[in-house]
Order: C-alpha cells, then structure tokens, then sequence
C-alpha cells in the first residue's frame, strides 16, 4: 500500500461530532435530537473550527413530554418542546454540516467521516449509537444515503495513532482509551461551551464542548510523539497554561527517542469498522491563526 509520513499525519484533519438529545422514540426507533456539536482539529494547530447547532424538533411525539422534561433536568437542560428554541430548518442544518465537513477540499466527498465517544465492545454504547442514527436519519430525511456520514468510535482512532506511534503500552485495548477519555477533565471548562450551557449551567453536558475536549484528550496524547509543542487555547484548554509547561518536559524526557524517529505507516488503518484513509492535505497551514467557533451555521476559516 502506499506510505503516508508524519507530514500527512500532523496535517490530516478529524472531526469529532457529538449529539444531545430531547428523548428515544421507541415506536419508529429513533433519536429526537437537541443539540449538535462538530470540532474539527488537526495536530499541526490543534482545534480549528467547530460547529454548533442547538435544534427544534417543533412537537414531541405524543406522551414523551414528561420523559423528555425529566432526561432534559437530569442532563443538558435544554428547553424541551413546544418550547424548544433552536434551528427547524433540518435540511439547513444538513447542508451547513456538509460545508463544514468540506471545507478542506474543493470537492464534495461521497462519504463524511467522524469519529463519536463510544466502543463497541462495551453493553452500554447508547452515545455511538444515538450519533450514527441521528446522522443517519438526517441524511435519510433528505434524500441522501444512510451512510452518507461514515461514524467512527472515537476510540479507533486513538487505538491505531497509538500503534502507529509505537506505543502499545499506553493503549492496548480499545476499553482502555474509552476509560482515559471519560477521565474527562476538562468537563467544566466554561470557554469551550456554547451561550445557552453557560446560561442554564450545564456546561458540561454541552455537545459543542464534549466534541472540543475530546479533542484536547487526543491532542495531549499524541501531539508529544511528533514533537508538536501544545498551544494554550488551541490544544489544550485556556485554563491549562500551567500544566502544559510540565507535561511537554515530562512527555519529551519519556518519548524523547520516539519522537524523533519518523513514522512510516500504511495510509489506510484496517477496524472492524471499516477502512480509515489519512488523506494527503497539503496546504501549509500557518500555526498561529486562531481557531474559528461556528454557531449554527459554517463560516470558513480562511487561513488555508
């Protein structure tokens, strides 16, 4: 197969995508989702963009509004239909996910690829699953093919990065990396959050921040083996200034060695999933832009 080196790597952007929703909908088995929140990151710069939206459904199906008021006051607490605030526009919220899925290539891909917290090997995946059946229900809505967005388990990713760096200690199995990122440390960082989680302080269940610090999760880990010191507000969170400047002495001292060998890999990683390609994404991207934040809708982010 053809090799992809650390340029390809550090250049390649993710998106991880993660949903809030109102309630499950157990007679057409299907998710009534709340809220969606989309980071995009790459190793080079950290996180570059995000995409927010918060969603109005209109009604509730008949007899779900107390399960609905109940899961909401429990979680992101959200305002529940009739009185749901929020996009009603679906089909806008399709194409705007769309563009911002695009927005590194001039061409439209067949197939969106995310990654979303969860892993298949554990009984309780209700994340997972609710991300790939909103997604694909959106996608269904409006003529478009159920596995227009390709969802990963976000677990994939650091499971095979890590091989690919050539540290099998850290990692060795998936349930590993699902239990590191429900550490979850940066829950309660309020500058990742979006206005309506601040207000009603549920910050920490807000999607836009879960898909951000997931993220910060990933690049903590990984930016150290390809030497990629850690931006303040782009990698890690604003509120992380001090423990960045120990973790880069640690990490280096410990992967110092590593770090600095090149890493050859086969550019398509092969999971039970399916197949991830890295694709090759050549701009220069200039490292000191700052991070763009979207709120319902896509704005470009022109620093490629």
């Amino acid at each position: 197969g053809s090799l992809v080196n650390n340029n390809q790597i550090i250049k390649e952007r993710f998106y991880i995508i993660n949903v809030n929703d109102y309630c499950y909908y157990s007679s057409k088995s299907c998710y009534i989702p709340a809220e969606i929140g989309i980071s995009c990151f790459n190793l080079t710069r950290g996180i570059i963009n995000t995409y927010h939206v918060i969603l109005n459904p209109g009604n509730l199906p008949l007899g779900y509004a107390a399960t609905a008021a109940k899961f909401s006051d429990e979680t992101h607490r959200l305002p529940i239909p009739p009185h749901a605030i929020g996009e009603s526009d679906y089909e806008k919220v399709l194409q705007d996910i769309l563009s911002f899925l695009s927005q590194e290539s001039s061409d439209s891909k067949d197939i969106s690829v995310m990654f979303a917290l969860g892993d298949e090997n554990r009984t309780d995946n209700r994340n997972f699953v609710k991300v790939t059946s909103v997604m694909s229900d959106l996608a269904v809505e409006h003529g478009l093919s159920e596995n227009k967005f390709k969802i990963y388990p976000l677990t994939y990713l650091f499971f095979y990065l890590n091989k690919l760096v050539g540290d099998s200690f850290t990692f060795p199995s998936t349930s590993l990396v699902l239990s590191e990122i429900e550490k979850d440390i940066y829950a309660y960082e309020n500058d990742i959050a979006c206005e309506m989680h601040k207000e009603n302080e549920a910050i920490n269940f807000c999607a836009q921040s879960k898909s951000i610090r997931y993220a910060y999760s990933f690049l903590e880990h990984f930016c150290p083996f390809f030497s990629i010191p850690l931006k303040v507000g782009s990698h890690i969170p604003p509120s992380a200034k001090a423990k960045v400047n120990q973790m880069e002495y640690d990490r280096m001292s410990n992967y110092s060695k590593k770090s600095k060998a090149t890493y050859s890999v086969k550019s398509e990683t092969q999971s039970e999933c399916g197949t991830y390609s890295f694709a090759d994404d050549d701009d220069d991207d200039d490292d000191d832009n700052e991070s763009t934040t979207v709120r319902g809708s896509y704005v470009s982010d022109d620093s490629d």
